[in-house]
């Protein structure tokens, strides 16, 4: 039997796809050819690594305390006057921070000539790997290189590069810190400096975020048990608090004074909660009782909303207004996360039983306060001026958690089109559910602007090498398919269509292309308030349906069975996306 013969257009794709494999094993290569001296000849201009240093320090350093930030300008003030001679710990930690903080900016932004930012740090990112490669033996392991190692973590999930596989580098961090016993509580030390034990009580509660986090993004299971460290969590200081002759012990902040350390401090209060949800969730036997859910998400709901009321916007802060709604958003955004991976494996299942109405309820609402957090792409803006807000992590660190949330939103439509398509009365007859048709129709137009401005997010951050292109793809066929459902059309020929514009899209940006002038061919866009709009809508404002209206209505009745759709074990994995589900809805 004669194989069926490939069309051109394939043949051209899958040409190009193996052109874009070549130059990332060439782009690696070069890098990991660097050796450790050339370290310092990577720097940008002071002006540039001003911008980066100050840009993470106002983001990231809020979250996720990994640096003494006096120390730290200390340290880059002498670097750069050279009056001493370079520490290549220093130089390395400098480029991670630069690296981490250059997601702000568009992903075509350019250094130079030759180089974008965007590829400058991937290259940073893996010439420190490649240092720390070459000396990092157990003798080598102390407090510099394991805070090097957690901003490099925070890099490549930020930047996209090899960020789906941190959780392997996570767990190994873990084990070198245990190897210099941060996990012990710093009371054990009786010659440990205040300021030291504090500086380890904030790292060691990093590392098991950064684990935590990448467990989720990953599907696995944190890599460290609660009972295995007994190091006590941060206290709410401020670094100018804090200094290495300290001496007598400082009394930390009113929680209601916002700090650099106000987000970790909050964190730390429900990790126990979150480590827990994690661990039943991406179990492999999944045993998890919706009693036993519904009992953590109210626990996780009142540790989410204890946490936000202390961001209001008229209190007590030691940092600017940018960096607190940056930590805020962060914030919310955590926490959002786990009560969506609580409720996913029974909001669908509502199609059996009513009681899961609930969970199918929170789910829609997560998804949509996520999404909020999506600024619009800021083409309006010089290309040189970052962006520093969370919607810039949507092509990189939070881009699969942004991709769930919008595929959510449409499955959420597809079954309410379902529903109310079953639920019609026969013609000839008044429907009392006229009034409720139109309200639905007019909410399932608000939700699939969700989705198309999410989209238009994810365009805007394909980088240049490629990365972030599969969640544009799927999410533009998913949206398609709902979008045909909706409007009677034939659901497979427009995913046919879409599919191919949106390969057709991801070659032009990776060729150099814009996203804005790719938009403005494309004709109107979404409007740039549509996040707003999502974020000052109240809950109830957001209509779902609840199966108890619908108990004539079988699963055979619905347009595909989405049994196993938000297992997390299989969620978002290549599998999924087969010719059944997209023309599915």
């Amino acid at each position: 039997m004669q194989k069926k013969s490939k069309s051109p257009e394939y043949l051209k794709l899958k040409k190009f796809r193996g052109e874009m494999l070549s130059r990332e094993k060439q782009d690696h290569q070069k890098a990991y050819r660097e050796k450790a001296f050339t370290l310092e000849e990577m720097l940008p201009h002071r002006r540039v690594a001003d911008e980066l240093v100050s840009l993470y320090l106002s983001t990231f350093e809020t979250t996720y305390r990994i640096l003494h930030v006096p120390t730290f300008l200390k340290q880059y003030e002498t670097y750069w006057a050279g009056t001493e001679t370079a520490d290549m710990a220093f130089i390395a930690k400098l480029l991670a921070v630069m690296a981490a903080s250059s997601c702000f900016f568009s992903p075509t932004t350019r250094l130079n000539e030759n180089d974008t930012l965007h590829s400058a740090a991937g290259g940073w990112i893996m010439a420190v790997q490649s240092w720390i490669s070459s000396i990092n033996v157990s003798s080598t392991i102390d407090f510099n290189m394991l805070q090097i190692q957690c901003i490099l973590i925070l890099a490549r999930q930020a930047d996209a590069t090899d960020g789906d596989v941190v959780w392997i580098s996570s767990g190994s961090l873990i084990r070198s810190a245990m190897m210099i016993g941060l996990h012990r509580n710093p009371a054990r030390f009786p010659k440990m400096t205040r300021f030291w034990a504090e500086m380890r009580r904030r790292l060691w509660a990093t590392i098991l975020e950064l684990d935590l986090q990448s467990a989720l993004d990953g599907g696995m299971p944190p890599s460290i048990d609660l009972d295995e460290y007994d190091c006590d969590p941060p206290s709410n200081y401020d670094d100018e608090d804090l200094t290495e002759d300290l001496t007598e012990d400082v009394i930390p902040k009113d929680a209601a004074m916002i700090t650099r350390s106000s987000f970790q401090v909050l964190l730390a209060r429900s990790l126990s909660l979150r480590v827990r949800v994690a661990k039943l969730v991406n179990s492999l036997k999944f045993a998890l009782s919706y009693d036993e859910a519904l009992r953590l998400s109210e626990q996780l709901v009142q540790y989410r909303d204890n946490a936000l009321a202390l961001f209001p916007d008229n209190a007590s802060t030691s940092i600017s207004p940018e960096s607190q709604q940056f930590t805020r958003s962060f914030l919310m955004f955590i926490m959002v996360r786990f009560l969506l991976v609580l409720h996913r494996p029974f909001s669908l299942s509502v199609q059996l039983s009513p009681k899961f109405s609930y969970s199918r309820k929170i789910c829609l609402e997560s998804s949509l306060e996520m999404l909020s957090q999506l600024d619009a792409p800021a083409v309006s803006l010089p290309e040189a001026q970052a962006c520093p807000h969370l919607g810039q992590l949507s092509g990189g660190m939070f881009r699969d958690e942004f991709f769930h949330a919008a595929i959510t939103v449409c499955v959420e439509v597809s079954l309410q089109a379902s529903e109310f398509s079953s639920s019609k009365q026969p013609p000839g007859q008044l429907s009392s559910l006229s009034s409720l048709n139109d309200l639905v129709r007019s909410q399932q137009d608000v939700l699939v602007r969700a989705v198309e401005h999410t989209l238009d997010t994810f365009g805007s951050r394909i980088s240049p090498r490629g990365k972030g292109c599969k969640a544009f793809i799927f999410l533009a066929m998913a949206l398609a398919s709902v979008k045909a459902r909706l409007n009677g059309e034939d659901a497979l020929r427009k995913v046919e269509q879409v599919a191919a514009k949106s390969i057709k899209d991801c070659e032009r940006l990776i060729r150099g292309k814009a996203w804005a002038d790719i938009r403005r061919e494309d004709g109107p866009v979404v409007p740039d308030t549509l996040a707003a709009n999502l974020n000052s809508a109240a809950p109830e404002d957001i209509l779902t349906l609840d199966s108890i209206y619908f108990v004539g209505l079988t699963v055979s009745d619905q347009p595909l069975d989405f049994g196993n759709l938000f297992d997390s074990a299989d969620y978002g994995f290549p599998e999924l996306w087969n010719i059944d589900f997209i023309t599915g809805f």
